[in-house]
């Protein structure tokens, strides 16, 4: 009978990966909190083997976010330095619901 075995590298590099994740995700779930991302982990905490992938579009995703948000305020900034005026500023929605 063939006997299958698998090689050590490829166990080592499990355990660490499986150990590695854990640790990210622990330490991702204690830093952002009140995330979407953190609260569907704490959830269903044994996602944690996929979080590296998803880590890394939640980062880029968020990169992006605050490309944009420094993009706004370079243009806002320059139109009001060209226009001599103050740019309007959005109003948030909530003020709209006081009691």
């Amino acid at each position: 009978m063939m006997e299958i075995t698998m090689p050590t590298e490829v166990i080592a590099f499990l355990l660490t990966y499986a150990i590695g994740s854990f640790l990210l995700t622990a330490l991702f779930v204690r830093l952002e909190e009140r995330s979407a991302l953190a609260v569907m982990v704490r959830r269903h905490f044994y996602c944690f083997p996929f979080m590296p992938p998803m880590l890394i579009g939640w980062a880029l995703m968020h990169g992006l976010n605050l490309l944009m948000r420094w993009g706004d305020f370079f243009l806002r900034y320059c139109f009001e330095i060209l226009s001599g005026k103050k740019a309007y500023r959005r109003q948030r929605i909530d003020q709209y619901y006081r009691d």
